[in-house]
């Protein structure tokens, strides 16, 4: 078992030199001076960050910023010592718990490929209610000193806030590190059901597929019940659809619905839910072949979206700033590279790269009619620019998808495209 770190100037350092994502958070400025001052701010940041991790009282006060996104406050760190030693102790933890963070177009595929199956089954959609806020931090702190951190790495962590308030601060790093160990144990008894055959969660949004036999409220009691109780979690209950839902899956029957009729082999429409910014509608019929699963946007994503494409021409109808419409419809109808700050690393985005696993392009069509209008209404109120508006259809979401179009948008220009779309 390996050894934690003690933390000194010297091993605040090394991490400057040998980490990447640290290296590229030292200022620009800096990075390409000559190598004699770049050291020296090293070393003061190593001093600066070792005074910090001895005596983190004022760590919430000095070093950590709040805002408020979307109704829940944010957090991030203001300093860069700050931010290393988050990073030392979160690779001091990840050393001794087995976590994993898979990504959504991981998910999503495995999920896909269980729906498909042409057996009876039970889908189980839950989300866990204001889940960072909501954990209770004795039960944390007593299950991070069961993995035996030093002491100074728990005094630290506790400065954050945990032991003053409940909950944990939702944006920082270590906190995700964190409410994935309040999970470990949740996540392991889910999988120990006897009838639960596929289990995945992305944060506190949690998908179960199980036999026919499930029981609907089999996680309200026993040991996942205790175990939420003692982190002080409760999932949403029926009235917080779709955060919520339980379905039946069964054989086809052969019965009259909605959708499919009695000795066909049309589609039936058996159900339906949102996981992960995507809608699942599973349908059968009655050849034995495998469900067919249609994926498109979730009503939220499809809703954001369509807000978005309307606040971009209401917005230029007060500014009259064509060039910025322009990018932003390019923008939403495209795909683009962006460079995630946390771990340093550029990453694919957009209309395609966003949701990948989308099968049914109605939802596509919904939007490229709502362009259009909002194109259409424009022109009639500004007669004078119908040619350079018409341009504007040139843009298509359909298009953006079918063709990964690419284009590229520096990090000032996306700043200034998204600043109307904070709901």
């Amino acid at each position: 078992m390996t050894a934690y770190t003690l933390i000194n100037p010297s091993v605040v350092e090394k991490e400057f030199h040998t980490n990447k994502k640290m290296e590229f958070s030292i200022p620009i400025d800096i990075r390409k001076t000559d190598q004699n001052t770049k050291e020296r701010y090293i070393e003061t940041l190593g001093k600066k960050a070792f005074t910090l991790y001895s005596n983190p009282q004022n760590l919430l006060q000095e070093h950590i910023r709040k805002k408020i996104i979307k109704g829940k406050s944010v957090y991030s760190y203001k300093t860069l010592e700050s931010r290393v030693l988050d990073e030392i102790i979160s690779k001091d933890i990840y050393s001794k718990v087995n976590i994993q963070f898979p990504s959504r177009n991981y998910i999503v595929p495995a999920l896909i490929q269980h729906l498909k199956e042409n057996v009876a089954y039970t889908i189980v959609r839950l989300d866990i209610k204001n889940f960072f806020e909501s954990i209770n931090c004795d039960a944390l702190m007593q299950k991070l000193e069961d993995l035996n951190l030093p002491s100074k790495h728990l005094q630290y962590i506790k400065s954050l806030g945990l032991g003053v308030n409940r909950g944990i601060l939702r944006g920082l790093p270590i906190s995700n590190l964190l409410s994935e160990i309040v999970m470990l144990d949740i996540d392991e008894e889910f999988l120990l059901s006897e009838d639960v055959f596929f289990y995945k969660r992305f944060v506190d949004d949690i998908v179960i597929v199980g036999s026919e036999n499930l029981n609907e409220d089999f996680y309200k009691k026993g040991k996942i019940q205790h175990l939420m109780e003692r982190y002080s979690l409760k999932f949403h209950e029926e009235e917080d659809e779709p955060k919520y839902k339980i379905i039946k899956i069964g054989v086809f029957s052969g019965k009259k619905n909605e959708v499919g009729k009695v000795g066909s082999s049309s589609p039936h429409f058996v159900g339906s839910f949102d996981f992960l910014g995507y809608k699942f509608s599973i349908n059968q019929n009655e050849k034995n072949e495998f469900n067919r699963v249609h994926v498109t946007f979730s009503d939220k994503s499809l809703k954001k979206l369509l807000t978005k494409t309307t606040l971009s021409f209401e917005d230029y109808i007060k500014t009259q700033d064509f060039k910025l419409l322009v990018n932003r419809i390019k923008f939403l109808t495209s795909n683009y590279r962006l460079f995630n700050q946390t771990n340093k690393r550029s990453f694919n985005n957009g209309i395609y790269f966003g949701f990948p696993q989308i099968s049914e392009h109605s939802c596509l069509e919904t939007l490229d009619k709502n362009l259009k209008l909002q194109i259409h209404r424009l022109c009639s109120i500004d007669f004078s620019h119908k040619k350079k508006l018409n341009s504007l259809r040139k843009f298509s979401f359909y298009n953006g998808f079918i063709n990964k179009t690419f284009y590229h948008f520096s990090v000032k220009n996306i700043k200034k495209i998204k600043y109307i779309w904070n709901f």
